[in-house]
């Protein structure tokens, strides 16, 4: 008699098997990866000094797990996926972008060829978040994100140096362009957006954390 047709060997079941336990397990460890570090995240949080708003609280547990999920995504398709499922993420808290008394680390600071101002702000409790103006007024057309020369704001950061603990308020803005990350993130490639964030930002106050000043 002939061999029997439509059958599969145990070798190719076995070889099926392995690639299923496989993917379910690297699913697995990127979901505890984020978990850990979610949980390390909040440690850090709650050890922290000063106390930092609920607002900014929320705001860096929401996005900072996607850092290093991303890292740990064994291929481009699985991290794009995330890049989505962080924008939903941060739909679903940033309300309508505006944050008040927010503390950070000032990261930079300098003026354009025009003489305004820009600056970047490392959020305090977060390892990789920034915000930020434009450096630029090309960049900045419509954010109208650089400080004028002379204002109160201007004159407010001339006071503080790069390394400072800072106080500021001001707001996000909607992602219209490329509607990638729900609020508008200056990196240029991916890998820059999800591992080290720099989401633009109109700044309405910048000073230095009286604890800081001598």
């Amino acid at each position: 008699m002939g061999a029997k047709t439509g059958t599969s060997t145990p070798s190719a079941h076995n070889s099926i098997d392995t690639i299923a336990v496989r993917r379910r397990v690297a699913g697995m460890k990127q979901i505890l990866l984020m978990i850990v570090y979610s949980g390390l995240i909040q440690i850090g949080l709650s050890q922290s000094k000063p106390a930092l708003s609920k607002s900014q609280l929320v705001f860096i547990k929401t996005v900072e797990p996607f850092c290093a999920a991303y890292v740990a995504a064994p291929n481009e398709l699985k991290k794009s996926a995330l890049r989505a499922q962080r924008k939903i993420a941060i739909s679903k808290m940033v309300g309508n972008g505006r944050v008040a008394g927010w503390i950070g680390t000032l990261e930079g600071m300098g003026t354009n060829s025009e003489g305004k101002a820009y600056v970047a702000v490392k959020l305090e409790g977060s390892r990789s978040i920034s915000v930020k103006t434009w450096n630029n007024a090309l960049s900045d057309i419509g954010s109208n994100t650089l400080i004028e020369n002379g204002s109160n704001l201007f004159n407010s950061i001339s006071n503080c140096s790069k390394g400072d603990k800072v106080v500021f308020s001001g707001h996000f803005f909607a992602d219209k362009l490329s509607k990638l990350d729900c609020i508008e993130e200056a990196s240029l490639t991916e890998m820059g957006s999800m591992t080290s964030p720099e989401f633009i930002f109109k700044f309405s106050a910048i000073r230095k954390k009286l604890s800081d000043k001598k």
